[in-house]
């Protein structure tokens, strides 16, 4: 198994929401409080940062950017349930994130999630809890104004990577529910199933059984009108990442693999799927003779 930040140019929120004057601001009773979820997770890791609206009517824009730790990787933020008819931008570099989002007309929810964010640990990320906060802040109404907001932030905690004893990288209590010991090595295969102990371990498959391994499980072409896609389906643990590559051959030992960029996965408990429908591979599957697919686990 295979052990990248997205640059977008910010949008434009001020225009896209009718060039707004900076110098409107809305009076309010209260400060909109903006906060982040207090987030945890072992170094290597993926976890999701929320970012919170406390009075979100009216909410149609706004801009922020995310301080965290040197050692958190921030991904592209998403678009949560209510705003997921809003443009959102974004720009990460090394400790911060740059968001801007807007739609044309505001919400209704007078409290809402607003992005989920995306952060990578990285793996050598020292054990302890750090800030994550707003160094800059500003949301819009589509009362055409600028709304008194007020950041709270929150915590990425780094959790202890779990006991091991016998410091082969692999869990002890991994090990004892396996194998009933601590005998075993990183690279044994004993399921001869071409993953390791260590690899399995990673992925949370099965190393006593040839039939858990990490692949993909299901492939089906779906016929649409004018064009078909591909749907790939495996089955996924929390806390990894994957990486897709497709390739249209021809089939070489040698071939040239191209990264899947910033694939839209759909995730629902351990199932994970993905459609291939041209938009990150240049072109859909029925345009090819053939087309060959690999995911990697990290």
């Amino acid at each position: 198994m295979k052990r990248k930040s997205r640059q977008v140019c910010p949008l434009r929120v001020l225009s896209a929401l009718g060039g707004l004057s900076p110098a409107l601001l809305l009076p309010s009773e209260a400060a909109v409080q903006v906060s982040i979820t207090d987030v945890a997770g072992r170094a290597g890791e993926q976890v999701v940062a929320w970012v919170q609206v406390d009075q979100a009517a009216g909410l149609a824009g706004g801009e922020m950017t995310l301080s965290l730790p040197e050692f958190a990787r921030a991904g592209r933020p998403e678009p949560a349930s209510p705003t997921s008819g809003f443009l959102v931008a974004s720009r990460a570099k090394v400790g911060q994130l740059d968001v801007a989002m807007a739609a044309a007309q505001g919400l209704s929810e007078e409290s809402a999630v607003v992005l989920a964010v995306p952060v990578t640990i990285a793996r050598d990320a020292p054990p302890g809890t750090y800030a994550v906060s707003f160094e800059r802040l500003n949301l819009y109404h589509e009362g055409a104004g600028i709304l008194d907001s007020s950041p709270v932030p929150g915590s990425l905690t780094v959790v202890p990577p779990p006991p091991d004893q016998d410091g082969d990288s692999l869990p002890d209590d991994w090990e004892l529910s396996h194998f009933a010991g601590l005998s075993q090595s990183a690279d044994a295969d004993p399921d001869q199933d071409g993953y390791s102990n260590y690899e399995e371990s990673l992925v949370g498959s099965d190393p006593t059984s040839a039939e858990s391994a990490f692949r993909i499980s299901a492939m089906e072409l779906l016929i649409g009108t004018g064009q078909s896609s591909v749907l790939l389906e495996w089955k996924g643990r929390a806390g990894l990442e994957y990486e897709i590559y497709w390739s249209d051959g021809p089939w070489d030992p040698d071939m040239a693999w191209r990264q899947v960029y910033n694939p839209r996965l759909e995730i629902s408990g351990e199932r994970v799927r993905w459609v291939d429908d041209g938009t990150r591979t240049h072109s859909t599957p029925d345009r090819a003779p053939l087309r060959y697919y690999q995911i990697l686990a990290r």
